[in-house]
């Protein structure tokens, strides 16, 4: 496969560098191309072939969201990741650069920081992270570990069920009345989300919990940009807080969400324990404590994202009774979520985002008996 190629498009030279450093030193890109505005990456789109662009929200001449507003109409294809800062009008016009096709966010260091090499690590690791999907090597790496997964146990016995795909018993979710919906993304998730909650008005039957991995302060957005889309109220969680229908609650960044009961009481809890698959909040936590608060009564959706966060906890409500539905592979950004939960064989439903988005209105507006 092809390495792709990328432009960085940055009006500060010290930015411009250091991603460009990033980029080359990742060893997943052909060829690594710089440009000073936005009107020149234009100029450069035009007269080369580019696969991935990284994008500074804070130019001058022309800002990030203009510049992707213009790349969506002439060159819808290309993967664009977009660089903020964590002041309140970035934060917002984040949501604005998923719904313009950008595939994901990154905090970008201040000047001051870029002299800190904690800060250009963390730049690094986010940036590669996403390098190394976005140049399809995750794809090679999982296709060569099946492949190797494949010849090492043939004529040998079945792996445990633990690691190969477990018979769940498949439920119609047309059947199903839920008392709990829960959902995990990451990669490519608040446009999914957006998409996801595009027709659901209230009221709903029943509260919706949502794990999005993303940083701190940005979650609160989130949680605005959902009440702005659906009308219905939708806040980041606070710890102690009971369980309501017809409200949504978000993850806040860094903070695990989960649902307990005490008495005849249902409530949230929130902690800071350790991280599951490397991150916090973590879709399994979410999902294993829904699955224990409402056997049989909870629907879990796994979407687009990053690594398997979401297939252990897909299990949990599988096994306490409860549906799963998952995004497909073609609509997804990143196969990786779903992905797991599809190979673990733990749902009962997989369809694009505009039909998760059918049963999510759907479901959500059963009342249980």
């Amino acid at each position: 496969m092809a390495k792709p190629r990328l432009l960085v498009v940055d009006d500060t030279v010290t930015l411009r560098t250091v991603l460009k450093t990033i980029c080359e030193g990742s060893q997943l890109i052909d060829m690594v191309t710089v440009a000073a505005s936005g009107k020149i990456a234009l100029q450069k789109l035009e007269h080369g072939h580019y696969d991935i662009a990284i994008v500074d929200f804070e130019m001058t001449e022309m800002n990030g969201l203009e510049l992707l507003s213009e790349m969506r109409k002439k060159h819808p294809r290309i993967k664009t990741i977009l660089l903020t800062t964590q002041s309140k009008d970035q934060m917002t016009a984040s949501f604005d650069a998923f719904r313009l096709g950008a595939i994901d966010v990154v905090t970008r260091p201040t000047e001051e920081e870029l002299g800190s090499g904690k800060a250009v690590d963390l730049l690094k690791q986010k940036i590669t992270d996403l390098l190394f999907i976005l140049s399809g090597a995750a794809g090679e790496k999982i296709d060569k570990a099946k492949q190797s997964s494949a010849m090492s146990t043939k004529d040998k016995s079945p792996a445990p069920s633990s690691v190969l795909e477990v018979n769940f018993r498949k439920i119609d979710l047309d059947l199903f009345t839920p008392q709990v919906i829960v959902i995990g993304s990451s990669t490519g998730g608040p446009g999914a989300l957006e998409i996801l909650f595009s027709n659901i008005t209230p009221p709903i039957s029943v509260p919706i919990l949502i794990v999005q991995h993303m940083p701190p302060m940005f979650t609160k957005n989130l949680a605005q940009r959902i009440q702005n889309i659906t009308g219905i109220s939708s806040t980041e969680a606070k710890s102690g807080e009971i369980l309501q229908g017809n409200k949504i609650y978000i993850a806040p960044g860094d903070y695990h969400m989960l649902i307990e009961k005490a008495d005849d009481s249902v409530f949230i809890r929130l902690d800071k324990g350790p991280k599951r698959n490397s991150v916090r909040p973590s879709v399994d936590s979410l999902f294993e404590s829904a699955a224990k608060v409402f056997p049989k009564r909870c629907m879990g959706m796994v979407l687009t994202g990053m690594g398997e966060d979401g297939a252990v906890g897909a299990r949990a409500i599988k096994e306490s009774g409860g549906v799963v539905m998952i995004q497909d592979k073609d609509s997804s950004v990143v196969w990786g979520m779903p992905g797991a939960v599809y190979a673990m064989g733990a749902y009962d439903q997989i369809g694009d985002l505009h039909t998760c988005a059918r049963y999510l209105k759907k479901l959500s507006l059963r009342i249980a008996v």
